[in-house]
């Protein structure tokens, strides 16, 4: 099979399985129109319409329904490799269920290279049991055919290599991105030293579930509060365990400092409101909300889940804790959101630290460029692969 021309753009087929604004979805919104034209000519495959793809239309990069919408769309997978057999050079899958897929129609439709990110870890991020171990299954079974596989973080990177030996060579490392990194010139700044009501303001921005760890959060806001210390929290985002987090709540006696939001298409403006991002995961690939917060100049208190501490710089642009013992999480959370909460100076330090970090180190056309390296890479190792 012939390669491809460097000089020629390499056209490239972006399957994703969901059009909300989570992660995965807001890196590709960052992503994809940061490529340089003559050199990456991207096209997204969605299930549906949705948030994400009237967005991509604004911002210029084509995007087609077809993206395989249910566990057995053997039909739809024959569909999607027919179009891609039109003219794409190189098929790059985002999720556990878009990879299972693209892995089967690239193959049919003889792609001439094949890219994944994996943008979680399902045997991290998903509570143990039946569910969890078939999800791992079916994501090592089609990751196998990739020429290349993206990770979004250093630490990510060497969990998928300890998790699949035989692929660790296929491996690299190409930092996730956020939105508002593209336009920061525009972007509005938090002020976290400025606390006229003498409370500090909290802001988390997840969705309710088992990894985000929402419960250990509320136990140190408990903590919290039973020092004395003034604050709220208000949560962008919602989930299947919300119930239960309102009435945990209730019993620490904290539910009238938390504000349940719900989803929220614009999270700018209640970031820059806020003095400090808090988040008690227990697993992240990149996270790309804590990314926006940062970008807005916020310090973040977290855990060192992961992809957390090449985002965080402990000490400068915000403050980590460790992860083990899981029961003493919640007072160690405690402790670093009251060391902010006494000393506006350093929160307003550290927030001017996070907007440097995420500003440099991770903009869209950074890591725009590093992903077209990886396309790159793939394409000619595919072709000698195939000379040999």
């Amino acid at each position: 099979m012939p390669g491809v021309s460097v000089s020629a753009p390499i056209r490239v087929a972006h399957i994703v399985g969901s059009v909300h604004r989570t992660g995965v979805e807001s890196h590709l919104i960052a992503l994809l129109p940061a490529f340089d034209p003559s050199e990456v000519r991207p096209t997204v495959f969605v299930p549906r319409e949705g948030p994400m793809t009237e967005r991509l239309r604004q911002l210029g990069v084509p995007v087609e329904l077809g993206a395989p919408t249910r566990k057995l769309a053997f039909t739809q997978e024959r569909h999607l490799a027919r179009r891609w057999a039109e003219g794409f050079d190189l098929v790059h899958a985002h999720g556990a269920r878009s990879i299972f897929w693209a892995a089967r129609a690239a193959r049919r439709a003889r792609i001439k290279a094949f890219v994944v990110t994996l943008h979680e870890m399902r045997w991290l991020n998903m509570p143990p049991g039946i569910k969890r171990t078939l999800w791992v299954i079916l994501e090592g079974h089609a990751i196998r055919h990739a020429d290349r596989i993206v990770t979004l973080a250093q630490t990510m990177n060497a969990e998928v290599a300890r998790k699949f030996p035989k692929l660790a060579d296929r491996l690299r490392v190409v930092h996730g991105t956020a939105p508002v990194l593209s336009e920061v010139a525009h972007l509005p700044l938090a002020e976290p030293a400025r606390r006229a009501d003498g409370v500090l303001r909290l802001v988390a921005v997840a969705r309710l579930d088992w990894f985000k760890a929402y419960d250990i959060l509320l136990e140190a806001l408990g903590r919290l509060a039973s020092r004395g210390v003034s604050f709220t929290l208000d949560v962008a985002g919602d989930g299947p365990l919300r119930p239960q987090l309102e009435a945990q709540a209730r019993r620490l006696g904290i539910a009238d400092r938390i504000h349940w939001l719900g989803q929220i298409s614009n999270v700018l403006p209640l970031l820059a409101a806020s003095h400090v991002f808090v988040t008690a995961t227990r697993a992240e690939g990149l996270p790309v909300a804590v990314l926006e917060g940062m970008a807005v100049g916020l310090p973040v208190v977290g855990t060192r889940a992961s992809g957390m501490e090449e985002v965080v710089v402990d000490g400068e642009s915000g403050i980590l804790v460790a992860m083990e013992p899981e029961p003493e999480r919640p007072a160690r959370l405690a402790d670093a959101i009251e060391r902010l909460a006494r000393d506006p100076q350093l929160a307003e330090r550290m927030g001017r630290s996070s907007a440097e970090r995420a500003r440099r180190a991770f903009s869209p056309r950074r890591i725009a460029s590093e992903t077209t390296a990886v396309y790159r890479e793939a394409l000619s190792s595919r072709c000698a692969s195939q000379e040999r």
